[in-house]
């Protein structure tokens, strides 16, 4: 896989698949869309129209060759991560997706995205290649939320994902179930309706807030990430490369 995969697929409508800064979402749906191609020196935006507010913490930079889609992707060595102030449109009462582009060839236990702290009642964390989690096997990915490991999805053996090359990793609710997919294939589907996310947290991204502390920092790099609270986009398995995010508003 090349490491800029600058396509835009025939299937994809251009609305679709391009998209541009949009108004703020209509139709009840609210989320993020972070596309990462702001120029060097700029603060990253919130392109859903939301107006989220994304602070850039420690060493965060922007590749323009190592990327998916647009102009860069957001890479990390450890030592940052971006944060996202509480709001509501991280406060998941029914339908949600949530999904982005990961690359990374790093050997220990890191977390890409998390929405509240590892121990909080109502978390959501994207953690890979942990060596013990919940139930002592290790694993590529571990999907919790709700707790610090009980309510999962997993998948992989533990390196199967850090192998340099991008994947995409997506978590959906549709009709009380949540189903983890990578690179577009369900890992595993899990009944659960309560509430999610909270308003007394920020989101991080490439971190783990654990026990009120950041943790577990990403090495590597994120792109097209894209929380939609409303809607469940996909209820079978998909190709990614044909719904690379576009404005919240297009999938009213």
């Amino acid at each position: 896989m090349k490491n800029a995969m600058t396509f835009l697929p025939a299937a994809c409508l251009a609305f679709l698949c391009l998209g541009v800064t949009p108004a703020r979402a209509e139709g009840g749906l609210h989320g993020l869309l972070l596309r990462f191609d702001e120029p060097a020196g700029r603060r990253f935006t919130d392109y859903s129209g939301s107006g989220n507010t994304i602070t850039a913490v420690g060493t965060v930079t922007r590749s323009t060759v190592d990327k998916v889609h647009g102009e860069s992707s957001v890479c990390f060595d450890g030592n940052g991560y971006l944060q996202i102030e509480p709001s509501s449109d991280f406060v998941f009462s029914a339908a949600l997706t949530i999904d982005f582009w990961f690359k990374s060839s790093y050997t220990e236990r890191q977390n890409a995205l998390s929405f509240g702290d590892h121990r909080d009642v109502n978390n959501i964390d994207f953690n890979f290649s942990d060596r013990d989690p919940v139930g002592g096997t290790s694993v590529g990915f571990w999907l919790f939320w709700s707790s610090n490991g009980w309510n999962r999805i997993t998948s992989g053996t533990r390196l199967q994902y850090m192998d340099g090359q991008w994947h995409h990793a997506a978590m959906v609710r549709n009709q009380g179930i949540i189903t983890a997919y990578l690179d577009g294939v369900s890992v595993g589907s899990v009944a659960y309706d309560a509430t999610l996310g909270s308003l007394a947290r920020p989101v991080h991204v490439g971190a783990i807030l654990l026990n009120g502390a950041v943790n577990h920092q990403w090495h590597g790099c994120i792109d097209e990430l894209r929380v939609i609270n409303g809607r469940a986009l996909w209820t079978s398995n998909f190709d990614p490369k044909l719904y690379l995010p576009a404005p919240l508003n297009a999938y009213r």
